[in-house]
């Protein structure tokens, strides 16, 4: 199965931030293979809305050579078209040798995904309300956008 995430601080730096990521949202809203999440975790009574991590785990597989590999990407992102890299990517990381499945039922890769990606999509994230295939936004919302996309680039 094809799933991705996209996890979006809840709150943003600022108010161009704040549009670019309901823009984002809102226009990967009809993709089959995209749900966006809004980062949201309370511990002690205080809430936490950011979080500020670049992050990527591929799982590749082959059924009929029964062959797994785990990849970690750690990175940064620029969504501004002044940048020459949208992403950009300071570290990858696999298990072993690339034709070494990774069948096990643990490693590195697959306990990061376990124990912290999938921690923080299940239970300190939240769907994004602008990535409801059914939101309804007003022509007035779709020009400060486009306008917010336009100022960041």
């Amino acid at each position: 199965m094809k799933r991705i995430h996209v996890v979006f601080p809840k709150k943003q730096e600022n108010r161009i931030i704040e549009e670019i990521s309901r823009y984002y949202a809102y226009y990967l809203r009809k993709n089959p293979i995209v749900e966006t999440r809004q980062f949201s975790a309370e511990a002690d009574s205080e809430k936490y809305e950011m979080l500020h991590a670049k992050q990527m785990v591929v799982v590749l597989r082959n059924g009929e050579k029964k062959w797994t590999k785990y990849v970690k990407f750690g990175g940064s992102y620029n969504p501004a078209g002044r940048a020459h890299n949208m992403w950009e990517v300071n570290a990858l990381m696999f298990n072993g040798l690339w034709k070494e499945s990774d069948d096990k039922d643990s490693g590195p890769i697959k306990d990061y995904l376990d124990n912290v990606m999938n921690v923080v999509i299940n239970q300190y994230s939240e769907r994004f309300p602008w990535g409801n295939i059914n939101v309804k936004i007003s022509w007035w919302r779709r020009i400060i956008m486009r306008l917010a996309q336009l100022l960041w680039f």
